[in-house]
């Protein structure tokens, strides 16, 4: 019988233990939630005397540890606190899913990395239902992650203080909140409120009220264009106050023992209204007066922040500076992000760490899975090596948003992997899982048809971080015409051989997804939504061919006929995909790249 995550020893005893029809228990004080999850897998009652399975506390166990003996007559659940029980619970589970009929034996185990989280962005158009975010949190339950964040900026969420800024943005609200934490909570999972306060402050700056926080008014020249301003001025005691204000609306009410501060990629720090005060002290020091007034914040709260790593990995010298209580979240998101150097010199200055790999799924549309899997196998391995507290896999929405959330299935059971066991066979092991019980194929592709298309981008002509050539042609469009048309005749799937052979590789991918047989709802829903993201990446790698010089007037006008009628299809059925899953607020800027290339498609 398969564990996932694996176990950390399993000893085999003889005989069978054949699992009734009702189950009675006998439980203990710390395993209520432990008793709630065994409920929603079997019939069960609670019975001391005539018990078949038994929850017993033993303190010589660590937290969340537990060890299950299961003998002929009956299994014992041992464990220290409501978490070791709970994860107890989720490996019956899955030996339940396998067999009514389980052979003996004592399961020992523990996870290596205390803290295993997933933070999903909510904040680049996409906000997800509460019943989507309830099936996320279920999936994320039975991998034994036990901390989450929906990453906040701008207007993702209702803050009380400034009710009256909203329109149609259709945001988390506090009772979203409250419910999703009591799920979270029954589940074992901390929830943990993030909020970013330096950087990423676009949607607040662009307000008439807030424009005078910004760092630079009128934005700044990067990356080969014009940003509007996007970094408050920490200097200004406005900006603190704003800041204190709205993440007080959620600190005030939220649960969790921790909060997210954000604080990363202020890009204009240094320069325009902090030039001064960045050449007299530096830009590190500057920054870190910043995060140390907003530590004393959130922990006038109760609670202990967490901040991004960007900016002072720039600034080693003054690391020793941070309070030890404050946690520092290192981020990196492709093959080659440098855990092995920044992970060990934070622990060389007894810095508390958590690591933040990604699922490279943003900014490409169907994933980049080498670098995902690469990324999550790096950052878990020296968190351990250098005893970090652990990890926070990152599923961000860069620029529209346009993965499905199946495109983050496999580096989500990936991870839970890599951070629960130091034991090889990750990726067998995850693709079985994604298979065998999130989509219930009988055929076993699913997982394969995930993972291959995320490997897209291997046809590139070089490598490029952190997003995929096909998407930055939808980046492209978002501007004009003359910009999206320029970039297609550099693009390498221009080149007609290069994007028939891109073509036929899809078209093999969509007969191996039609090929498969998912029983599940998750499966059914993935395989139809994927099949739309297939025919998606087909028009856009056809919009990409007809800038090829090397087509003929006749081949030329032929393809953009077939990519005229294509394109309405394919807006409608993002449309419809979406709106199965999140709310309408965000739908319209998330298709403005897509409906700019159909009229440009249409206007040839």
């Amino acid at each position: 019988m398969t564990i996932l995550p694996p176990v950390r020893s399993l000893t085999p005893l003889t005989g069978e233990f054949s699992f009734p029809n009702v189950l009675a228990v006998s439980s203990d004080e710390l395993s209520n939630n432990a008793f709630a999850e065994l409920k929603r897998i079997t019939s069960c009652l609670k019975d001391i005397d005539k018990a078949q399975l038994i929850f017993e506390i033993d303190p010589l166990l660590s937290a969340q540890a537990y060890r299950i003996s299961i003998t002929q007559d009956k299994i014992v659940i041992a464990h220290l606190d409501e978490a070791g029980a709970f994860y107890a619970v989720k490996t019956l589970k899955q030996l339940l899913i396998q067999s009514r009929i389980l052979p003996c034996q004592k399961i020992e185990d523990e996870p290596d990395l205390k803290v295993r989280g997933y933070l999903l962005d909510i904040s680049r158009n996409k906000i997800p239902t509460l019943k989507t975010l309830y099936g996320l949190i279920d999936l994320l339950s039975d991998l034994k992650y036990n901390h989450v964040e929906l990453y906040v900026e701008g207007f993702s969420f209702l803050y009380p203080s400034f009710a009256s800024l909203y329109s149609d943005e259709m945001p988390i609200t506090i009772d979203d909140f409250k419910k999703l934490e009591r799920y979270c909570v029954a589940c074992c999972i901390d929830f943990v409120p993030n909020h970013n306060g330096l950087g990423h402050m676009s949607a607040w700056l662009e307000r008439p009220q807030f424009k005078q926080l910004a760092a630079i008014e009128e934005g700044m020249f990067m990356w080969g264009a014009h940003r509007a301003p996007s970094t408050l001025n920490p200097l200004d005691p406005r900006s603190l106050e704003l800041v204190k204000t709205y993440t007080g609306d959620v600190l005030s009410i939220s649960e969790s023992p921790y909060f997210h501060l954000n604080l990363d990629e202020p890009y204009e720090l240094g320069y325009g209204k902090t030039e001064a005060t960045a050449k007299a002290i530096g830009v590190g020091q500057l920054y870190l007066d910043y995060v140390l007034k907003l530590y004393a914040h959130v922990k006038s709260y109760g609670k202990i922040p967490l901040i991004w790593g960007d900016v002072l990995n720039h600034y080693p010298e003054l690391l020793p500076k941070l309070p030890k209580d404050l946690i520092f979240v290192d981020w990196g998101y492709d093959s080659d992000a440098p855990f092995h150097e920044t992970l060990q010199r934070l622990a060389s200055y007894h810095v508390s760490f958590i690591s933040a790999p990604g699922t490279s799924s943003w900014n490409s549309v169907t994933g980049r899975t080498y670098d995902s899997l690469e990324n999550i196998t790096n950052a878990c391995l020296h968190t351990k090596l250098n005893q970090g507290l652990g990890f926070l896999l990152t599923d961000w929405g860069d620029n529209g948003h346009f993965q499905p959330l199946s495109v983050s299935y496999l580096p989500l059971v990936f991870g839970a992997y890599a951070s629960w066991s130091s034991k090889a066979g990750a990726y067998r092991h995850s693709i079985d899982y994604v298979n065998d019980v999130i989509f219930q194929d009988k055929q076993k592709m699913m997982a394969e048809v995930l993972a291959d298309l995320g490997r897209y981008y291997r046809y590139q002509l070089e490598y490029q971080y952190n997003s995929t050539q096909i998407y930055d042609a939808i980046y492209c469009a978002q501007g004009n015409a003359s910009a999206y048309l320029s970039n297609l005749k550099d693009h390498p799937f221009a080149d007609p051989v290069r994007s028939a052979l891109m073509i036929a590789e899809f078209d093999m991918i969509k007969k191996r997804l039609k090929a498969a047989a998912c029983e599940s709802p998750l499966g059914i829903a993935a395989s139809a939504e994927l099949a739309d993201t297939i025919e998606l990446l087909k028009v856009l790698i056809g919009s990409f061919a007809i800038a090829s010089t090397q087509l003929g007037s006749t081949d030329k006008a032929r393809k953009i006929a077939a990519l005229k009628r294509a394109w309405p299809t394919r807006l409608k059925r993002y449309r419809i995909n979406w709106l199965k899953n999140n709310r309408l607020g965000g739908l319209k800027d998330s298709m403005a790249g897509l409906e700019n290339i159909n009229r440009i498609i249409q206007s040839l």
